[in-house]
């Protein structure tokens, strides 16, 4: 993160041209994290970046406009911009009248007035749909101006509020006026997540327009980043990050195209089979073809992770906590309750912490981690106590062979539940835990 924390433990951060919106404090107050704006609004992050991309979406998408504003047809503002196509109706029944039984050169006039006529209805009708994508657009960069100079708190907090948006104040913002802003006044946003971390907008006006479009976490974080990569808010000349002027869909589509073909310059050892050995994975790991990790069961047999028959899971658990540990590696993560796990490693059995990580921050963390590859569920003990709850990792800390500062830090609790969930080409996703060992959105490291 970009930011410039004070210091002393939860220290506020500035937010620039924002007064009011720097991270609130509450740790050590009466109030808790779950009265923390900030919490809130890192919580929400992905529905917020979700309603920026729907607002893209829709300044830049014709078709998407059109079909939310396709009441305005039947409205006053669209009979009034309508008026045109009556007169060029009526100009046409004056011109087979004259051409029949009239002047031809009066008919001729008619034709060409009711000519006229079509061509300012459609005009008066491209120019709305023009002045609202205009007027979109410069919302949408509002935004933008907000997320970067002020930080998302502040960007956040003038766009919505309880994933119902509106556009008041960023229309205000924006300099919008006029005809446009009525048809923009009443545009609303209601958001959902669903269980795959994406997030569905509902984009509707008061006339009964509708538009509904569903966008991937991995596409937004390829857009707008993570969390983490983001300000709550900022200090001069330390502004947030630019945000690039591409939907979120082709901006993840130039990232997969660039990785794969960045994996596929580095493949060596291929084998007429295609399949290959890439060298950034843990020695002991090959890749099919269509890049599926492939490793070897008790026989010595390689076998794609997903073929692992049930008696080798235990292999398949040692290939997932070996890619946690190294995915852990890249995010600067120090692993403390031993070393690094490889393809060699003995098998220790599932009564116990795959491990536990320092992160140095800021601001620095403890985070206990459990990999979980192609799917694996958390166990629950025989007591019925759910793998990575607090009750369950505590009951395990005395025998993770940890430092007596680093046991102190965790007792108090200062550390963060994670899964490390590994799919069949070696990609992680993390799922942040509560005390319960149940799936929360926001790790308690971010509401300090």
């Amino acid at each position: 993160m970009g930011g410039s924390p004070l210091s002393g433990q939860g220290a506020l951060t500035s937010a620039g041209s924002s007064p009011g919106a720097g991270l609130d404090l509450t740790d050590n107050a009466h109030t808790d994290n779950s009265c923390s704006v900030a919490s809130y609004t890192a919580d929400k992050f992905y529905e917020y970046v979700a309603v920026a991309e729907m607002l893209y979406t829709l300044a830049t998408d014709k078709a998407a406009r059109e079909q939310l504003f396709a009441e305005l047809r039947g409205s006053a503002l669209g009979r009034y911009l309508g008026a045109p196509r009556g007169e060029a109706i009526y100009q046409t029944y004056e011109f087979l009248k004259e051409k029949w039984f009239g002047d031809p050169i009066e008919a001729e006039r008619h034709r060409q007035l009711g000519i006229d006529a079509v061509d300012e209805w459609q005009a008066s009708q491209e120019e709305l749909y023009a002045a609202i994508a205009d007027s979109l657009m410069n919302i949408y960069e509002e935004f933008k101006r907000r997320f970067t100079q002020c930080g998302m708190l502040y960007g956040f907090a003038t766009l919505g509020v309880d994933g119902t948006f509106f556009l008041g104040e960023l229309a205000i913002g924006a300099g919008i006026a006029g005809v446009t802003a009525k048809a923009l006044k009443s545009m609303k946003f209601v958001v959902s997540r669903l269980k795959d971390g994406s997030v569905v907008v509902r984009a509707t006006t008061a006339g009964g327009g509708k538009l509904e479009r569903t966008f991937t976490k991995e596409a937004l974080e390829a857009k707008y980043g993570k969390p983490d990569d983001n300000h709550f808010g900022s200090l001069e000349h330390d502004t947030n990050r630019e945000i690039p002027d591409k939907s979120a869909d082709d901006l993840l589509k130039e990232k997969r195209t660039k990785e794969a073909a960045e994996a596929k310059a580095r493949r060596q050892d291929e084998h007429p089979d295609g399949s290959y050995r890439d060298p950034v994975d843990p020695k002991g790991v090959r890749r099919a073809a269509d890049g599926e990790a492939i490793i070897q069961d008790r026989d010595g047999n390689w076998t794609r992770v997903s073929d692992m028959p049930r008696r080798d899971n235990v292999y398949t658990g040692r290939w997932g906590e070996t890619t946690a540990d190294r995915y852990a590696t890249e995010q600067g993560w120090e692993k403390i309750n031993g070393p690094s796990t490889t393809m060699d490693s003995p098998f220790t059995g599932p009564n116990r912490i795959d491990a536990i990580y320092r992160d140095p921050g800021p601001p620095p963390r403890y985070i206990v981690s459990d990999a979980k590859a192609l799917g694996a569920k958390q166990g629950t003990t025989k007591d019925d106590v759910l793998q990575m709850s607090k009750q369950w990792i505590e009951e395990r800390l005395g025998k993770a062979g940890l430092s007596r500062a680093d046991m102190r830090a965790l007792q108090q609790g200062k550390y963060d539940p994670v899964l490390l969930k590994v799919d069949k080409n070696g990609n992680v996703t993390e799922v942040w835990l509560d005390k319960d060992g149940m799936p929360a959105s926001t790790p308690t490291w971010r509401k300090q």
